[in-house]
């Protein structure tokens, strides 16, 4: 495994979150005991986080001390005629001092909860770009296993044991028409190349068959994008003594209908 590519992916930081699923945490934990530098990622990544929240900790406007003084010295003057007042005229009131600390709390409480909300939006951004790095590696799978099978495929076509066949069109068909089977019974595989096989009419497809004792066998449907310089894993017939390419309504048949190109083994 890329220690590299498994450092950007983005699980650190979900794992350090508190994201990820309970396979996730004993990977990243073992990832942790076999490679230092994944642990020292990870410490980094802790390290930001507590600067973030730190961050996220959001000064109060101006204005809003001018409207808490305000508050002060109301409660204050409240208190100040609640103290002159008769005892037994005083009604049991909270104390001014009780009230601007609730007005404290709730200034608390908001600026807390922006810092939650910034913090949150931070999480999000996170798994996001894990997941489209996630995307990215799984893509680069992809073209990495068809890099690798189309060199196979090449290495299959310089194989002496690979048999080239060429097939012609027949009597009454366009003789620009050509396509190539390369056969090879030792390894077990065939290759199909369209070369010069035009796009079948619209309705119709090209079908490929193998002729063993003169009984045709499918070997499936020539996609319609196929281009003149693909070359297409197809099944392979082990006892093929020719391969032969009909015309057949759109997505083949059981049986050749118009068998327009031929190629013996």
């Amino acid at each position: 495994m890329n220690i590299e590519q498994y450092i950007q992916s983005g699980i650190l930081e979900a794992y350090a979150l508190g994201a990820c699923s309970t396979a996730e945490q004993v990977e990243v934990e073992e990832m942790m005991s076999a490679h230092p530098e994944i642990k020292s990622a990870l410490d980094a990544i802790h390290a930001d986080l507590e600067k973030l929240a730190r961050a996220g900790a959001v000064s109060p406007p101006p204005a809003l001390k001018a409207r808490i003084m305000e508050a002060v010295e109301r409660e204050a003057m409240t208190m100040s005629q609640q103290q002159t007042a008769p005892l037994h005229s005083a009604p049991t009131k909270k104390t001014p001092y009780s009230r601007l600390g609730y007005i404290l709390a709730g200034i608390a409480f908001a600026v807390g909860a922006l810092s939650i909300w910034m913090f949150q939006g931070k999480i999000n951004t996170l798994q996001e770009q894990r997941e489209a790095d996630q995307l990215k590696i799984a893509e680069c799978e992809t073209r990495n296993e068809r890099l690798l099978q189309t060199e196979n495929q090449i290495a299959l076509l310089g194989r002496p044991s690979t048999n080239p066949i060429l097939l012609t069109a027949l009597p009454g068909q366009s003789e620009d028409m050509q396509a190539w089977v390369f056969h090879n019974p030792a390894e077990g595989n065939t290759l199909f190349a369209p070369a010069a096989l035009p796009a079948p009419p619209s309705g119709k497809s090209w079908q490929l068959w193998a002729l063993v004792d003169g009984v045709p066998q499918s070997m499936g449907v020539i996609p319609d994008d196929a281009t003149e310089e693909a070359l297409l894993s197809v099944p392979f017939v082990a006892d093929a003594q020719a391969f032969a390419i009909s015309l057949e309504p759109a997505g083949g048949s059981t049986t050749p209908t118009e068998v327009v190109m031929l190629g013996k083994v």
